[in-house]
């Protein structure tokens, strides 16, 4: 018998593509930019909007813990006790948010930061208590991040306030992006509405998926990253060096008031290389890596203040800590050197593990600048002027 092939598949129409085109996840990837383009430029907006957040994720948030305390479902695991305890706790908040009168978001991000310190210390309580050790480590971790962000919205509401809208219109533009773009890659693709229905989480576990480096292009990054053999001592000694020759640079900068010769010296500083090391380390779970990370850090960081003092002490020239721009733009960091932090490390570790933009590196290296803060430090400590030192520490820690 003679095989009839099948006849050719005729190319979509424009109006047909459209259609693909205007599926679920575009839409609701569309309405997430919107949403978070809104939070940025309509302020009232944004306080109307981190209100109803709040008291709707404190409300879920008890109602889980509480369904979990009484039945044992709807958590991979956790204390039940704690959950019962905790479960009150978020619905008591909840009612605080949505009735108690406020002019602002002040006393709601305080209500919040509470809250945070009270679940944080419960968590850590049962922790201790408890005799199941199984991911003790990463909720002793969770239990630290949200006393230290309750803390924050304590001590620095209104900052924590611009930075919870900030955040949350920048997370609401990017996630939207990511939906976006997976809606119309399935519809370029004819795949049509078929998986556009997802939901948001699923279709950003997909994109990290497709975004995972490969095992040799890990292997590559760890060899860059981690100090380790063959060659150990070799690639400690070129690290200490350069360090300590860019700290010298910038510290030579500072006191000549030069932000051409800063600039060179964030160029050749090593810094970032423990820092993305800690990051890479976290992320993977490799404990080791971490310690030793962490611990490269610690003493670079050291001698570098230590390096800084001592050659400032010996500069043949006065230091005019009033008028000097490199120590007066250190010393005072806001809210815009945070927003420059956290875009600078985002770019950072893209170009990391993305060989098509490694050559942005060096621009990532001079926003987040880590050692002219440093060399600050020491020059300000040499100067017995330890509100500056603290000043600029803070920068650094938030770079």
């Amino acid at each position: 018998m003679t095989q009839v092939s099948a006849p050719p598949e005729q190319p979509r129409g424009r109006l047909e593509r459209l259609r693909g085109a205007a599926n679920s996840a575009t839409l609701r990837g569309g309405a997430g930019v919107a949403i978070g383009l809104g939070l940025l430029l309509v302020p009232g907006l944004s306080e109307g909007l981190v209100e109803i957040a709040v008291g709707i994720g404190l409300l879920v948030s008890g109602v889980s813990d509480l369904w979990y305390a009484a039945s044992g479902k709807g958590r991979s695991g956790g204390s039940r006790l704690l959950a019962l305890f905790r479960g009150p706790a978020s619905l008591l908040f909840a009612a605080l948010v949505v009735l108690v009168p406020r002019d602002g978001l002040g006393l709601l991000i305080e209500v919040v930061g509470i809250y945070l310190i009270v679940r944080a210390v419960l968590t850590a309580f049962t922790v201790v208590l408890s005799r199941d050790r199984q991911h003790a480590a990463m909720r002793l971790s969770t239990a630290a991040a949200s006393l230290g962000f309750g803390v924050l919205a304590l001590l620095a509401p209104s900052t924590t306030e611009q930075g919870l809208i900030i955040g949350g219109a920048l997370t609401a533009i990017v996630v939207g992006a990511i939906v976006f773009s997976h809606g119309l890659s399935r519809a370029h693709d004819g795949v049509g509405l078929e998986g556009t229905d997802a939901p948001v989480g699923e279709i950003l576990w997909d994109w990290v998926r497709g975004a995972d480096v490969g095992d040799q292009r890990r292997e590559a990054l760890a060899d860059s990253l981690y100090f380790e053999e063959p060659g150990r001592l070799q690639k400690l000694t070129a690290w200490w060096v350069m360090l300590l020759l860019s700290v010298s640079i910038a510290t030579f900068a500072v006191l000549q008031d030069s932000t051409a010769v800063v600039i060179g010296a964030m160029l050749v500083a090593p810094l970032m290389v423990p820092i993305l090391g800690l990051s890479g380390a976290l992320v993977n779970g490799w404990s080791s890596r971490v310690g030793s990370s962490a611990g490269l850090l610690a003493a670079g960081v050291a001698a570098s203040v230590v390096l800084s003092n001592a050659l400032s002490s010996w500069a043949p020239i006065a230091v005019a800590y009033e008028t000097n721009t490199q120590i007066t733009s250190r010393i005072n960091p806001t809210l815009l050197d945070m927003a420059v932090a956290v875009a600078a490390g985002a770019a950072g570790a893209f170009a990391t593990v993305n060989v098509r933009v490694a050559s942005s590196i060096a621009g990532v290296a001079i926003a987040v600048a880590l050692v002219p803060p440093l060399s600050v430090v020491g020059i300000s400590l040499g100067g017995q002027r330890y509100d500056d030192a603290g000043g600029a520490m803070l920068l650094f820690l938030t770079n």
